[in-house]
């Protein structure tokens, strides 16, 4: 189901996902360590919506059960919206076939659902902040997690660059293998 009225928490069925949602993209806005950093960034990410094309569908996964109001009337007319819990093998599969990965956190410890998604080739888009430029490397875009204008050119790019997006796909791939827990023990 499409549209604003479906704000809840459902269960995805993996078979279905993609026939259910067009060009889904994640919005990972509810990974937060604090109220406040979900607030700015899910705003951020919100508001940054109404400048874009409405031909995708938005799929979050995690974080709180329900959208603010505020959030939920910033949703254009015609772009879906659904928060969803997956398993792990759910979560691949999303990754996979999501246009991004938004990420606009103002701190992280590390960033794991970021390695999570280069590692099954989904462009992301994050911030320049915390340890995130380290993870992503030169495999992401970068943007002021304050900064509306920098993540709407980001999104814009990557909705309509398909050059770009495969490029992201594929040097997130390589930057992920850079990072294993088998490297990590032979490391230290």
């Amino acid at each position: 189901m499409r549209g604003q009225e479906d704000i809840t928490y459902t269960q995805a069925c993996p078979q279905h996902f993609f026939n259910h949602y067009r060009h889904p993209c994640r919005c990972a806005d509810s990974v937060a360590l604090s109220k406040h950093k979900l607030c700015l960034c899910s705003h951020l990410f919100f508001d940054a919506l109404q400048h874009l094309p409405n031909d995708f569908d938005i799929v979050c996964v995690g974080g709180e059960p329900q959208l603010s109001d505020s959030a939920k009337s910033k949703i254009p007319a015609g772009v879906g919206f659904k928060r969803i819990r997956l398993d792990d093998d759910e979560m691949a599969l999303a990754y996979g076939g999501a246009v991004a990965l938004i990420y606009p956190s103002l701190y992280e410890g590390f960033g794991i659902p970021l390695l999570e998604a280069m590692a099954c080739g989904c462009p992301v888009i994050t911030s320049n902040t915390s340890s995130l430029p380290e993870v992503v490397g030169g495999a992401g875009m970068l943007v002021n997690p304050r900064d509306q204008e920098e993540l709407i050119e980001a999104m814009t790019k990557v909705l309509t660059d398909t050059a770009l997006a495969g490029t992201l796909c594929k040097s997130g791939r390589q930057q992920a293998e850079k990072f294993s827990w088998e490297r990590t023990a032979r490391a230290t």
